[in-house]
């Protein structure tokens, strides 16, 4: 099963990361005009590998199960923007805040239950 899967699951992926292109070539920001390119796509990309990092320090050891919410953020003015696949377009959305900012001056649990 899984010899047949993997290759599944990579053609799969690579056919929706070629859409994402195609869609970001023709999308205009809604808010200030500019063209969403692949600058928008590297800076999502740039935006969530940040918040995977700092949730994986907030909960070290932890499994976590995120979702991706935004697939483009405007490069010129800051806008997040999701992905409809039925529609094949973005939609405008809110960016989800950066978690835990002042992660080291938190208390921590210390498990035992008051």
């Amino acid at each position: 099963m899984m010899p047949i899967l993997i290759p599944y699951v990579m053609m799969c992926d690579y056919s929706m990361r070629r859409l994402h292109r195609q869609v970001y070539k023709r999308t205009e920001c809604s808010n200030c005009g500019k063209i969403l390119g692949i600058e928008s796509l590297d800076r999502s990309n740039e935006y969530w590998a940040e918040y995977g990092s700092r949730m994986r320090r907030a909960y070290p050891g932890a499994r976590l199960r995120m979702v991706r919410t935004h697939w483009a953020i405007c490069s010129k003015c800051g806008c997040a923007y999701t992905f409809n696949g039925e529609a094949m377009q973005f939609i405008r959305t809110e960016l989800m805040p950066l978690p835990l900012e002042g992660i080291d001056d938190l208390p921590r649990n210390s498990g035992s239950i008051a």
